[in-house]
């Protein structure tokens, strides 16, 4: 029993030594030395801004549409005798080619008819103006002998209605005439400039009328293209108004063939002068001159009414403007710069054009200053930075040394 106490009171001694032990630690100890965090900032993508000239390109997409269309309609009636082996759909004429001809033979009939009784009016006409020069000497004679009278002689005496009916038959005649021959010509249905069949309904030994349509056709000299674009776009095109001759803004139609990109050059025409209700959009017509030209380029598809091609309009030139890439414009039209002291800054701008790719800022930004392009998640007016150029060009002196 006296064994067991000792060894208890031991026990309570030890904990009170290393009690007192720690206590007389915790009254001495000094507190740790503390070590400011200096934060350096997140770390950003930049780019030096400059000023320059720079010229609005206007993308849309378009269709081939025919500048000029023609149905191919006989003048006169008849069986068609021949009929050019091209004439089919397709196939390409100049202006004066003969498409189709129609039996001559009623037409030749009435010319040498219609010639024969000219020739007979002409007689009648030559015949009155001898009466009528016989006419006008008797009369003369018959007042020379004394014979005056106060009264006028009879017209008809004089065969002034007689003249005047001749002349009038033989005028009407030599229309006739006119009018047969150009019957007679219209027998060959020609093309009335450079084209393409566009549709024919036409077969060797078909009677046709006067006024029916056999087929159309469409100018291959130029084709169009038309353009929906917006509103805000136009201001930036020069449009010719109606009337007005002037030259329109360039363009440069695209089309995609397999891996390759085929082009053809243009120039803005007129606009269409109405919008759709639908897209709120405007309709823009350029001319292709000379489409199916293929001296530059041998192996170029023909362009085809109803394609669906790229254009690229040339617009008016702004100068001295910022160009930003899109991704730099933040909420509100508002960029983020970067002053010499890494501090982020943001900067309010006024802009005059803007696309997918980039805007141009007029106010707000100066030649020489740095923007940011990457993201933050919170950006705040004074916030330190790090540039990514900065940072590279310390670790490329670090690896020097």
């Amino acid at each position: 029993m006296k064994r067991k106490i000792i060894q208890i009171g031991l026990f309570f001694l030890i904990i009170a030594i290393s009690l007192a032990v720690v206590g007389i630690m915790i009254a001495h100890r000094k507190p740790p030395a503390r070590i400011q965090f200096k934060s350096s900032g997140a770390l950003v993508e930049t780019i030096t801004v400059k000023a320059e000239n720079k010229t609005a390109i206007v993308k849309g997409h378009g269709t081939i549409i025919p500048r000029r269309v023609a149905n191919i309609v006989p003048q006169v009636s008849g069986q068609i005798v021949w009929v050019n082996p091209r004439f089919v759909e397709g196939s390409v004429f100049q202006k004066g080619d003969c498409l189709f001809k129609i039996e001559t033979i009623d037409y030749e009939t009435a010319v040498k008819q219609i010639k024969a009784e000219l020739k007979d009016a002409e007689y009648q006409l030559a015949k009155i103006e001898s009466d009528a020069r016989v006419a006008r000497l008797q009369w003369d004679k018959w007042q020379a002998r004394g014979n005056n009278s106060t009264l006028p002689p009879n017209p008809l005496v004089l065969y002034g209605p007689q003249l005047e009916r001749a002349k009038a038959i033989a005028e009407a005649k030599k229309a006739t005439l006119k009018q047969a021959m150009k019957n007679l010509e219209r027998t060959r249905v020609t093309t009335p400039f450079n084209c393409m069949i566009r549709a024919e309904t036409v077969g060797l030994g078909q009677y046709v009328r006067s006024g029916e349509t056999l087929g159309s056709l469409f100018e291959t000299d130029a084709l169009e293209v038309e353009v929906p674009l917006e509103l805000s776009r136009l201001s930036w095109l020069n449009i010719p108004r109606k009337g007005e001759t002037g030259k329109g803004s360039p363009a440069r139609i695209s089309l995609k063939v397999g891996s390759d990109t085929c082009t053809w050059d243009g120039v803005v025409t007129r606009s269409l002068g109405e919008v759709n209700p639908t897209g709120r959009m405007v309709r823009v017509v350029a001319v292709i001159k000379d489409p199916y030209k293929r001296i530059e380029n041998k192996s170029r598809p023909d362009l085809a009414l109803g394609m669906f091609v790229d254009i690229s309009f040339i617009g008016k030139t702004i100068r001295n403007v910022i160009s930003i890439p899109i991704a730099a414009v933040r909420d509100n039209k508002t960029v983020w710069t970067v002053d010499k002291n890494n501090t982020l800054h943001i900067r309010q701008v006024q802009w005059a054009w803007s696309d997918d790719n980039e805007m141009w800022v007029t106010r707000g930004l100066h030649e020489g200053e740095e923007i940011i392009t990457s993201s933050l998640a919170a950006a705040v007016e004074g916030m330190k930075v790090r540039t990514l150029e900065k940072e590279n060009a310390t670790y490329r002196e670090t690896d020097h040394e």
